[in-house]
C-alpha cells in the first residue's frame, strides 16, 4: 500500500544521493552544493527559485487541463490509495532534494566543465532528458503531467546552468512539489468535505 511506495521512494532518494556521493568519489565539489559565486546572484536566484516553482505550479496545473489524458498515470493511482495522498505529500519534500542532487547536481556537473560550449550543451540536455525519462513511467497516460514534469526539468536545469549552484533549482522544485501537493491534498479535503 502507500507505506510502501513511502519507504520505496525514500529508499531511492536515499540512493540518488549515495550514488551522486560516491559516484563523484565522496567530494561535493561538482554537485554544487553552495550559494551562486557573487552576493547579487545568491540574493536574485535565491528571490527567484520560489516565484519560478510557483509559476512551474501554475504550468503544471494549465498542463493539466489541456492536454488530454488517455490514462490514469500510475501516480494518479498511487495518490488515490488509503494514505497514497499522504505519502505523496511526505516525498514532495524528499523527492526534490534528491533529485536536484542526482540529476542537477551529479548527472549535470559529472558532464559539464564550467565553460559555455558543448560540454555544458551537452551537460543540460542529459540532465534534462534523464530526468523526464525517469519521470516517464510515472505520468504515463497523463500527458499534460509528463509535459508539466518534462518544462519543470528545463527549467530546473536552466536554474542549475544560470546559477551555478543545485541550491537553486533545488529550491524551485520544493516549491513545484509542495504547491501540488497541497492542491492535491486541498482537492480531496473538499471532495471528503460535501
Amino acid at each position: 500500500g502507500s507505506a510502501y511506495g513511502l519507504v520505496a521512494g525514500l529508499s531511492l532518494a536515499l540512493v540518488e544521493c549515495l550514488l551522486a556521493w560516491a559516484l563523484l568519489g565522496g567530494t561535493t565539489t561538482r554537485l554544487k552544493l553552495v550559494r551562486p559565486s557573487a552576493l547579487w546572484m545568491t540574493v536574485v536566484f535565491f528571490l527567484a527559485a520560489p516565484l519560478v516553482g510557483l509559476f512551474m505550479r501554475s504550468f503544471a496545473m494549465w498542463a493539466l487541463s489541456h492536454v488530454e489524458a488517455t490514462g490514469e498515470a500510475p501516480i494518479e493511482a498511487f495518490v488515490s490509495w488509503p494514505s497514497g495522498l499522504l505519502s505523496f505529500g511526505a516525498l514532495a519534500v524528499i523527492a526534490p532534494i534528491a533529485e536536484e542532487v542526482f540529476f542537477r547536481g551529479f548527472v549535470f556537473g559529472a558532464i559539464d566543465d564550467e565553460r559555455w560550449g558543448a560540454r555544458r550543451a551537452l551537460a543540460f540536455f542529459f540532465a534534462w532528458g534523464l530526468f523526464a525519462v525517469a519521470h516517464l513511467q510515472q505520468a504515463w497516460g497523463n500527458w499534460g503531467g509528463l509535459l508539466a514534469v518534462t518544462a519543470a526539468g528545463f527549467v530546473f536545469t536552466l536554474l542549475r546552468m544560470l546559477s551555478g549552484s543545485t541550491l537553486v533549482p533545488a529550491l524551485a522544485h520544493l516549491v513545484y512539489n509542495a504547491l501540488l501537493s497541497i492542491s492535491a491534498l486541498t482537492s480531496v479535503a473538499v471532495l471528503f468535505s460535501m
